[in-house]
């Protein structure tokens, strides 16, 4: 992804920066990072790995909402300070409430709209998910989004096992070639997808 293209997508999220204070409740969240190492798919590594297809030009970012209501980002380009969250997306709180910690990728859609898929919670409504297995987190997250009305820029980003991921990378509503392989300490490895020839 290139700087520019970073810098157009989180200029639609990201306000004034506030600085991660280590002695705070927010610095004990878990945050996703993001190698920039790239390898390819292995079925016999990659099989019980859980994954995510990984839009192009895309951001992953996690969403902290307070317990006043305030709805901050976090980027691992920055990774010692939250955003204050345009107005325009305040609308997580809607869907998760307050006191919650929710991960994703911003990204821009075949219209060349911004979409926020999310994929995991690692806290809903003041309870810490962190411990639980990814795919139960990510069956809460599904289940929220089933449950709710919700703007369109924010949806549901389907997660599973790495073979099924790379078999869908073509099919995805979003441009693609690549997945997250998505780890339990919340650290990501980068796949490249198969080749179109």
């Amino acid at each position: 992804m290139t700087a520019h293209g970073k810098r157009t997508i989180l200029s639609e999220f990201l306000g004034l920066s506030v600085r991660l204070d280590p002695s705070s409740e927010e610095s004990l969240f878990k945050f996703y990072s993001t190698s920039p190492k790239i390898q390819s798919f292995c079925p016999e590594r990659n099989a019980r790995d859980i994954a995510v297809a990984r839009p192009e030009e895309s951001v992953v970012l996690t969403f902290v909402l307070d317990r006043s209501q305030g709805v901050y980002a976090h980027t691992s380009f920055c990774p010692d300070h939250l955003f204050c969250v345009h107005a325009g997306w305040r609308c997580f709180l809607e869907l998760f409430g307050p006191d919650s910690v929710v991960h994703g990728l911003a990204y821009r859609s075949r219209n060349n709209e911004t979409v926020v898929g999310i994929f995991d919670a690692s806290r809903l409504g003041g309870a810490q998910l962190h411990e639980l297995a990814f795919l139960d987190r990510h069956k809460m997250v599904f289940d929220l989004f089933r449950g709710n009305a919700h703007n369109n820029s924010l949806q549901y980003h389907w997660a599973g096992f790495a073979p099924s991921c790379y078999n869908s990378l073509w099919n995805s509503p979003f441009r693609c070639h690549e997945m997250l392989i998505l780890r339990q300490d919340f650290s990501t490895e980068r796949v490249i997808g198969p080749l179109k020839i």
